[in-house]
């Protein structure tokens, strides 16, 4: 009796021994497959985002720029006569934000547009005859007195200064009698500020 015993013993420790590897093997294969199946969703929403930031990317450079409402309009002139060029820089009217390049040509017919972003548009044109940045600098009254230059050399009174000339030497009253031609308005004001 003690020989069956020990026999059906031995016969139920291999059975379980048989069946705890069993289970340890489907455990185990079920892990694999649930990391394989994690692995490949991991896969494919990295694949399905990138193609998502490719349309997108393709979208916004295929895409036209649309005028942001803090853009800037540049418009430059060229002056044929004295071959300067002015630059005249404004915020962008309301009426062209979110408006294309196609839209800016048709408001400013008259002009050619050179740069077109979302920021900054320059618009182009040339003119005969000279800029208005032509400036002749003249004592008037005892003050130095600022002139614009016209095409035809007439001078039109612009604007009076407040610097007094009678302290002034005198090559510098000769020189304002005589007139001091100057052109742009960064030398005008560099050549009042010599007087100051």
């Amino acid at each position: 009796m003690k020989k069956w015993f020990i026999i059906g013993l031995i016969g139920t420790i291999i059975l379980a021994v048989i069946l705890t590897i069993t289970v340890q093997i489907i455990l185990e294969e079920n892990t694999q497959q649930e990391i394989y199946q994690q692995r490949a969703e991991v896969q494919e929403e990295e694949e399905n985002r990138e193609l998502a930031e490719n349309e997108l990317a393709m979208t916004s450079t295929t895409g036209e720029d649309k005028i942001s409402p803090n853009a800037v309009i540049y418009f430059k002139t060229y002056y044929a006569s004295c071959k300067h060029t002015t630059t005249e820089t404004v915020d962008v009217p309301e009426e062209l934000v979110n408006k294309t390049r196609e839209d800016v040509a048709e408001k400013y017919k008259d002009w050619d547009i050179g740069e077109f972003t979302n920021q900054e548009i320059t618009l182009y044109c040339e003119q005969q005859g000279i800029c208005p940045e032509h400036y002749m600098i003249r004592e008037k009254d005892g003050y130095i007195a600022i002139y614009q230059v016209g095409e035809d050399g007439t001078e039109t009174l612009k604007e009076m200064t407040g610097i007094v000339t009678n302290y002034l030497p005198e090559t510098d009253i000769l020189r304002l009698e005589e007139g001091i031609k100057v052109v742009g308005k960064e030398e005008l004001n560099a050549t009042i500020e010599d007087y100051e």
